[in-house]
């Protein structure tokens, strides 16, 4: 109850009396003084500022600050927020202790439209002006508090696009028609699925509703990703950069400069949260796209030792409760717990699928589809087939991520809708249920996913996995990997005859699986964090700890921001 009014309190009477962002921050202090709880936000901005006070009395910090020289790197940071602003700071001071300078670039409420906005932040999920503002101004507050305190030079969007080109632009797309937005190309940069991904991101959905407020958004969408486009090029052009460091690399905020680098010949890297808790992934290029097209020949030969594959036992079997993973989704109920295809209504006698689906919104940002239209026409034409073929049958288990993501269109009532009485030999487990998926996976003959990684996890356990879409774990010989619609459906009908999987093939999938969890994913100590927004503490008594030699997958990280070195570590 008392979190429910806290975020009443942030979130609508704060802004409901008009003050701004510095305001809101002052009740915020003042309310979590009175129950005795530290700021969120104060607790960081107190850590950077000891630690930069004490780093300023550092002769070796002070020799590498004033040996910074030549071409910059520009960390395109973007947005506002604690967990973010302080990994790129750290990794901008590594660079600049390193001898390289470096530019932040940051949005100052100066975008139409953007990720940091989403349906549900606003009264009765509605695009206003007034929620926008509200929801920039907190945004680029925590930005430049942040990097203020990191004492890092910051170059802001307004000055990259001037007020008569910003006009202009607005101009452009003010009549701009649905088809043309997204279909965008500027400067020979395709705009239109940047676009798409971020009304994706904004409805939480793959179809979005045919309003005014739609077209409304599209169109401000585009202006933003012109302005991106623009401002991505000029800061390039004056600053002949060594390289760029962004996150994500999708989307707006980050897919626009990505591509307009890479038109330039700029080197990118990106960065994001790792699986494991205390890493990050880092890449040249979007992560998921360096995964896929990674040669099979950096992991093949790694020997799975003892203490290796021991290791990942450990991991894998922890996962379901979240002890060491940020992102443990399809946890509940005790794997061990025993679960039978009776409780689900199911006949224990029948070859039974698992079938595995994303979150869609974030699927189809990711994921290039192939033999389906999407990942709904490809759930819908699975539990067609089990329609159709009643000696087989199939668990559904809806991804826990939509229970979590505000995601506006699920799995349950996209199959609901297509089909009103569900077949009796289909059982759809929802997102908010709390059956343990890998307690499902000990019932099953095989299992189907669009690219979940869960998939991966299922093939280590020896579950034969048909694959549906591009993901990164696709094409390293371990999995079916469908290419038709047609070769999915005799699959399915084979569903009787399907063995578990060989040894040698369940251990070259333990083999990528370590090499993915273990030496793609980098251990970034520096701080303590559990997901995006959040931040606890920050693990730096001085820069001293960031100089070279002193941490080598920060090394590693930093050589991959500069040479292009792949990171992938010695473990």
């Amino acid at each position: 109850m008392k979190s429910r009014l806290l975020h009443r309190l942030w979130h609508n009477t704060l802004p409901d009396l008009g003050l701004d962002a510095r305001g809101q921050q002052a009740v915020r202090e003042l309310v979590n003084r009175v129950r005795g709880q530290q700021d969120p936000i104060r607790h960081p901005l107190e850590q950077i500022l000891a630690l930069l006070s004490k780093s300023k009395s550092s002769p070796a910090v002070q020799r590498a600050w004033a040996a910074r020289s030549g071409q910059p790197v520009i960390v395109w940071t973007m947005r506002g927020g604690p967990q973010v602003n302080t990994t790129e700071a750290i990794l901008a001071h590594a660079l600049q202790l390193r001898g390289v300078p470096v530019r932040v670039v940051l949005c100052d409420e100066f975008l139409p439209a953007c990720e940091q906005r989403t349906q549900f932040a606003y009264p009765g999920g509605r695009f206003n002006q007034r929620t926008d503002a509200q929801i920039c101004d907190q945004c680029h507050f925590k930005a430049a508090k942040f990097f203020k305190a990191f004492d890092l030079p910051v170059v802001l969007l307004s000055t990259l696009v001037t007020p008569s080109e910003k006009a202009e632009i607005m101009q452009r797309t003010r009549q701009m028609a649905a088809e043309e937005a997204l279909a965008l190309t500027d400067a020979g940069i395709k705009l239109g699925g940047e676009i798409r991904a971020s009304l994706n991101q904004f409805y939480r959905a793959l179809q979005w509703p045919e309003t005014p407020q739609t077209l409304l958004l599209l169109r401000n969408t585009a202006a933003a990703a012109l302005m991106l486009r623009l401002a991505s090029d000029r800061v390039l052009e004056r600053e002949h950069p060594r390289a760029v460091l962004t996150s994500h690399g999708i989307y707006l905020l980050w897919g626009v400069i990505k591509q307009v680098a890479q038109q330039r010949g700029v080197p990118v890297t990106v960065w994001g949260n790792g699986y494991r808790t205390g890493t990050i992934r880092v890449s040249r290029g979007n992560w998921f796209e360096a995964a896929v097209a990674e040669p099979l020949g950096v992991w093949e030969s790694l020997q799975l030792t003892p203490e290796r594959s021991q290791r990942l036992d450990e991991y894998l079997n922890n996962r379901w409760d979240g002890k060491r993973d940020r992102r443990v989704l399809f946890e509940g109920l005790d794997p061990n717990r025993p679960l039978t295809l009776d409780q689900l209504g199911l006949d224990p006698t029948k070859p039974t699928l698992g079938v595995f689906p994303n979150v869609a919104w974030d699927a189809d940002l990711n994921f290039r589809d192939g033999a389906f239209q999407d990942m709904f026409h490809w759930l819908e034409e699975t539990v067609r087939f089990f329609a159709d073929h009643p000696q087989f049958q199939a668990v559904v288990r809806a991804h826990p991520g939509e229970a979590i993501s505000f995601t506006s269109q699920r799995t349950d009532t996209v199959i609901r809708r297509a089909f009103p009485t569900l077949p009796p030999n289909v059982a759809l487990i929802p997102a908010e249920s709390k059956v343990n998926s890998y307690a499902v996976a000990r019932l099953l003959r095989a299992a189907a996913v669009y690219g979940s990684q869960f998939g991966l996890e299922l093939v280590c356990r020896g579950v034969p996995v048909l694959v549906a879409s591009e993901c990164f774990y696709r094409a390293k010989g371990f999995t079916w990997d469908i290419r038709s619609q047609a070769e999915y459906t005799g699959l399915l009908r084979s569903l009787d005859t399907i063995r578990p999987m060989e040894e040698t093939l369940r251990q070259r999938a333990r083999t990528y699986a370590y090499h993915y969890y273990f030496r793609r994913l980098a251990p970034f100590p520096f701080i303590t964090s559990q997901n995006w927004s959040d931040l606890k503490d920050i693990n730096i008594q001085s820069l001293e700890q960031l100089l070279p030699g002193r941490d080598a997958t920060l090394d590693l990280i930093i050589r991959c921001i500069l040479n292009d070195e792949p990171v992938v570590l010695n473990v």
